[in-house]
């Protein structure tokens, strides 16, 4: 199984989609699972999840016997290290993200959240941790259509792709002089 996340918007759901069609495998859904499920709750406008071991369980029950590509920014927290050969995590510039986000209608404490989060990499770092640096690939989609990025993927699933992405926000938005603006 094959493991996608990143921050809202940085195009999970329709990268996987295609990703699906050109490998023939099923996409997993983790929020839509959790929603679906009734295993969380909406606070503020948030999805509040308040057994992280339930869905843990249920997930794995869902898995039995079944290859999906697995997508969602809880990723980390829910599907276990053994599960996944290769974990993607997608990434893209703040400003982009801040359109994307204000097209959502997010009120602006959960668009500086999330923009926070992708600034520094929340996502990306709790990934290693879980799944370690050798199954961690992150992709810069910034400016890129959709069918170059599953390209990327089709190769980083093949053992293709030769170097790793290392992308730091925090060094665009300061060069930049961006990160005043993203952090107030």
């Amino acid at each position: 199984m094959i493991g996608i996340t990143g921050s809202p918007g940085t195009g999970k759901k329709t990268i996987a989609r295609d990703l699906s069609e050109n490998m023939n495998v099923d996409v997993f859904d983790i929020n839509k699972f959790i929603i679906e499920n009734n295993l969380a709750e909406y606070e503020e406008g948030q999805l509040i999840v308040n057994n992280l071991k339930d869905v843990r369980e249920r997930i794995d029950n869902e898995f039995i016997g079944k290859e999906f590509i697995v997508i969602g920014h809880l990723l980390p927290e829910v599907i276990p290290k053994e599960t996944l050969l290769k974990v993607i995590v997608l990434r893209c510039e703040p400003d982009i993200l801040i359109d994307r986000y204000k097209e959502r209608d997010y009120d602006e404490l959960k668009i500086k959240d999330n923009l926070v989060s992708e600034l520094i990499g929340t996502i990306h770092y709790n990934t290693v941790m879980k799944y370690g640096n050798d199954k961690t690939f992150e992709i810069d989609v910034s400016n890129k259509n959709v069918s170059n990025i599953v390209d990327e993927i089709t190769m980083i699933i093949n053992d293709e792709r030769i170097s790793k992405d290392r992308i730091d926000w925090i060094d665009y938005a300061s060069k930049s002089n961006k990160l005043r603006r993203y952090l107030n």
